[in-house]
């Protein structure tokens, strides 16, 4: 990093996701609320057989505010966990 350059934390000052919902190849659709915190939030839900799964931003929060506000929603990981099917 360049000296006198400092980081900048971007969760605050992006939107920050705060509803999903996850649509399966069967037809099951399942939404999540989120909490407006930067660790990973689990999400268990009942078996479902498929081979896609589509997420979809519900809701996101209004912008950062101050000079560093960015109209920017940015999804870090996601991670799905599931077994193979027989």
């Amino acid at each position: 990093m360049p000296s006198g350059a400092s980081l900048v934390d971007w969760y605050p000052n992006n939107r920050r996701i705060t509803a999903v919902e996850w649509t399966f190849d069967d037809g099951t659709v399942v939404r999540q609320d989120l909490a407006e915190k930067t660790k990973l939030q689990r999400l268990t839900i009942d078996p479902v057989t498929t081979s896609t799964v589509q997420l979809r931003l519900l809701s996101v929060t209004a912008p950062g505010a101050g000079l560093l506000g960015r109209d920017y929603t940015a999804i870090s990981d996601v991670l799905i966990a599931g077994t193979p099917a027989a």
